[in-house]
């Protein structure tokens, strides 16, 4: 879930919009969530449209997926992106996220087969169990806090959120639990929960730093492009060209104060372009002979 903020570029019309105190969005992955149709930015080529690193591609479009809820961008970019002809209207974040998610399942079905990417040092391995004791207990906190705030007990907590099981997506929920436990400290306070549990939850994620990234770019870039990832993986790279595209009209390097606009929307680093290697560089001449 995704809460809506004024600006964020929600429409009224979307599916996966629930107008309520919060008001949000359901993601991929939450329940009754509507996917949204892919067809018109799919190909049935099993060919790869890309050359980079998978691992490349998915941080690039975490990056523009962001970029797109980003309050200074959103409106603008809903504006040139969403289709708003047909009912219900076509959300192009929703795209996005649908390929993001279609993308990482694949590579964590595989990922699934051969256990976790890479280990943890004995230090990470404490660290982890401590992350988990710490994480359990400060959603339990959070269920006597605020029974029945089904919305913020998922969205902020992570409860009843247990897939997918590897280390990667555990940190990251953890992270998300820790962001609330410092958000909501009073509340929880009164069930228990003290600030000095927020700092050692924090102390043992920073313990983990790197985790994610390094098990995500691990699993990603192992991963044996199967014709159901190729189609996946292009869908996705379609989506991000067609998202900086519009960002490159809504931002033109012509007009002077859109550097951080196009440097959010990736727009000279990616994709990334193997320019090879330099020319060598000319011999000295040779001395005269004596």
């Amino acid at each position: 879930m995704r809460t809506i903020r004024w600006g964020d570029g929600t429409r009224y019309g979307d599916l996966n919009a629930r107008w309520s105190s919060p008001s949000y969005v359901l993601q991929p992955g939450d329940l009754s969530f509507t996917a949204p149709d892919l067809s018109p930015y799919q190909t049935m080529s099993d060919k790869r449209k890309f050359s980079f690193p998978l691992s490349t591609l998915l941080h690039a479009a975490d990056s523009l997926n962001d970029a797109l809820g980003d309050l200074d961008y959103a409106a603008a970019m809903a504006e040139r992106l969403d289709d708003t002809t047909p009912t219900p209207p076509v959300i192009f974040r929703t795209l996005l996220e649908t390929a993001l998610a279609a993308v990482r399942t694949q590579v964590e079905n595989q990922g699934s087969k051969t256990g976790d990417a890479g280990s943890l040092t004995t230090e990470q391995t404490a660290a982890f169990a401590e992350v988990e004791r710490l994480t359990s207990a400060a959603r339990r906190s959070a269920r006597q806090a605020f029974p029945g705030d089904e919305v913020k007990l998922r969205s902020e907590f992570q409860v009843g959120i247990n897939e997918p099981q590897d280390q990667a997506a555990v940190i990251t929920r953890a992270g998300k639990t820790h962001t609330a436990a410092v958000k909501y400290a009073a509340d929880l306070k009164k069930q228990g929960w003290l600030p000095a549990d927020a700092t050692a939850l924090g102390t043992a994620l920073a313990t983990l730093g790197g985790v994610v990234l390094d098990q995500d770019e691990a699993l990603a870039d192992r991963a044996q492009f199967t014709a159901e990832l190729t189609r996946a993986a292009n869908t996705l790279y379609k989506l991000c060209q067609a998202c900086q595209n519009a960002a490159r009209l809504q931002y033109p390097d012509t007009q002077p104060g859109n550097e951080a606009a196009r440097a959010r929307f990736l727009l000279d680093t990616f994709p990334p372009r193997d320019r090879g290697p330099s020319e060598p560089p000319a011999p000295p001449p040779t001395p005269p002979s004596a």
